[in-house]
């Protein structure tokens, strides 16, 4: 239906003569009205960019040594004193 508006308003312009002089097309309108709804359906869809774009991958937690893990455990005997 876009493509149609805009044949339409590529053929008779974008301002038409009405009873009380020069208007926009009627055309215009729904050209406007089927562009903003196809965005919106794309966002929805996730067709745009942000949706190809690869995902953040998961991080790991690194590994913890033996002597932190030592910290770790001093440091809860201490609070529990």
């Amino acid at each position: 239906m876009a493509e149609q508006a805009a044949l339409k308003l590529e053929q008779e312009g974008m301002v038409v003569t009405g009873q009380h002089g020069p208007k926009a097309s009627p055309w215009f309108g729904v050209h406007r009205d089927c562009c903003r709804e196809l965005r919106a359906l794309s966002q929805r869809l996730q067709l745009g960019p942000r949706g190809r774009a690869p995902k953040a991958p998961k991080t790991v937690a690194g590994r913890v040594s033996y002597y932190d893990r030592m910290d770790l455990l001093e440091g809860e005997d201490d609070a529990a004193n």
